[in-house]
């Protein structure tokens, strides 16, 4: 039995005003995702005028009357779909076997997002239209862009930032989004998000994190220190445990303790006056004693 074209779960929607052709190249297989601000009905209005439409739309059911999540296919998989850019004279994008899937938010997907990319991304993965592998790493910003060879020649998930000739990155997947299609298509399990931070934080705060101040890039801790172990933390952490490495070790070296006959004699009458201070108190108290004995014996005798 051969790969299915059509995901039986899906509900189908073609824009004939957009048809496209078979795929250029089917010996590197490819998943894209990309995020999208906004909503169901307002995405399908630019998708009809506009063309630039994916394989699955993931919606969150406003502004179409349709339920939270609903998947949506709008071209069989043995074709390619519209939500890339491609330049005259470039490397191909579309038709370089990427089956693309749009998830529609705001911030972040709901729980119902999260089941359909689930099935979605398993359900490609078992048919045999993708392989479970990150050549390019985690699926979010900062986007490490593949270049045209490891495009053309790549298989395994992208994100719509990794791939060239695009003038622009989606919204950042969510440790949540990004766990779910790592757990679905098979791929290597997440680090203990707790253990990630603290190695992250200890590289933004020794300075290894990349911080320019372009879009794309980390300029505040918060976005730094997102749990992912991903390229960039590896990066970091290696330049990091190098720059230790050649740091040379310390030595303690003993300053000598020269003192003057003038310092001893100082140093000295400090210590006797506190010892006569200690007498003192020590007489004081002793004294105290000797009368509270005197007192009770009295008191006794009577």
């Amino acid at each position: 039995m051969g790969k299915r074209n059509w995901a039986p779960f899906a509900l189908v929607r073609v824009f004939d005003n957009w048809q496209t052709g078979v795929f250029r190249d089917l010996k590197h297989p490819k998943g894209v995702i990309h995020r999208t601000m906004g909503n169901d009905g307002g995405l399908f209005q630019w998708y009809q005028k506009q063309g630039g439409i994916p394989h699955f739309t993931i919606g969150n059911g406003i502004g179409a009357g349709r339920p939270d999540g609903e998947i949506t296919q709008h071209y069989s998989l043995d074709r390619f779909s519209r939500a890339l850019r491609n330049k005259r004279g470039g490397v191909e994008t579309n038709s370089d076997g990427a089956i693309q899937i749009e998830i529609v938010g705001l911030v972040e997907s709901t729980p119902a997002q999260l089941l359909s990319l689930a099935e979605l991304c398993a359900w490609l993965t078992s048919e045999g239209h993708i392989v479970p592998e990150f050549p390019m790493g985690r699926l979010s910003k900062p986007y490490q862009r593949a270049t045209n060879d490891e495009w053309d020649n790549g298989v395994g998930w992208f994100a719509h930032g990794n791939i060239p000739e695009q003038d622009h990155g989606d919204p950042d997947l969510t440790d949540a989004e990004w766990a779910v299609v790592c757990t679905a298509v098979g791929g290597t399990p997440l680090p203990a998000l707790v253990d990630v931070r603290l190695q992250q934080q200890v590289l933004w705060d020794a300075g290894f994190a990349k911080r320019p101040h372009t879009l794309g890039y980390y300029t505040t801790a918060e976005s730094w220190v997102d749990g992912i172990a991903g390229p960039e933390t590896k990066r970091a952490w290696d330049a990091y445990s190098a720059s230790k490495a050649e740091e040379p070790e310390a030595v303690e070296v003993a300053t000598p303790v020269v003192a003057s006959h003038e310092k001893i004699e100082e140093e000295f009458d400090i210590l006797n006056l506190l010892m006569q201070k200690k007498v003192a108190e020590l007489t004081y108290e002793c004294n105290q004693l000797i009368t509270n004995a005197k007192l009770n014996l009295q008191r006794m005798l009577k």
